[in-house]
């Protein structure tokens, strides 16, 4: 998408809002255009049950705006930046910034919210599904330490180690817990990003949370 022309004045979002009931037809959750207030767009995210945050170009906002939800159901529609964290509650920070929004949102992040990783962080963080924040090396977890939970980004630049190299820079959306923190990224994308780099999948055989053993 060509950022040039995404309308950052009104970043679309999908709201818990559905049909009428006992309206026969399709139940979706409409694409609904937030004000360009900040004070406005703050009552929102306090008072509204938003799930999703896009950001779109002036095209997919007309075809939003004329759009009757009840008859022509959008199934996709815009850039998706930002979704709520469900382990957000408690936290002042509820919402997570997602991989395929980084490109957009990265020049508006706060310096202090980009953590800077090595080849050694990385593996670590392709290496187990709960990563405990003591699992990392001493100078990546000094960086973890001061930080506060929530949303966070980080860049892993380039760099050549034990015959590992990554040639271009690298960007992640991480969750960052009390004690723990995620690596935002599913585990297929994981499991390429491990073979191509490190040559093996370093997930293999560690079960995912949630998923039973399958029976042989």
């Amino acid at each position: 998408m060509d950022t040039v022309n995404v309308d950052n004045s009104t970043p679309a979002a999908a709201s818990s809002s559905k049909g009428e009931k006992g309206d026969r037809a399709f139940k979706e959750n409409p694409y609904i255009y937030l004000p360009q207030d900040y004070l406005l767009l703050q009552a929102c995210f306090v008072h509204t049950p938003i799930r999703f945050f896009y950001l779109s170009n002036t095209l997919v906002k007309a075809v939003i705006t004329h759009n009757d939800y009840q008859k022509f159901q959008l199934t996709a529609a815009g850039t998706k930046v930002f979704t709520k964290q469900e382990a957000s509650k408690g936290l002042n920070m509820q919402y997570r910034v997602l991989r395929e929004g980084l490109t957009v949102v990265l020049p508006f992040v706060d310096p202090s919210a980009i953590l800077t990783g090595s080849l050694t962080a990385l593996r670590t963080s392709l290496e187990s599904y709960y990563l405990l924040v003591a699992m990392f090396e001493d100078k990546f977890r000094e960086q973890i330490d001061e930080t506060s939970m929530g949303s966070l980004i980080v860049h892993f630049p380039p760099e050549e180690s034990d015959g590992v190299v990554l040639m271009h820079n690298l960007v992640l959306p991480i969750w960052k817990s009390n004690v723990s923190l995620s690596l935002m990224i599913d585990k297929k994308a994981k499991s390429a990003l491990s073979l191509r780099l490190f040559h093996k999948d370093l997930l293999a055989g560690i079960k995912a949370p949630g998923h039973k053993k399958e029976e042989d």
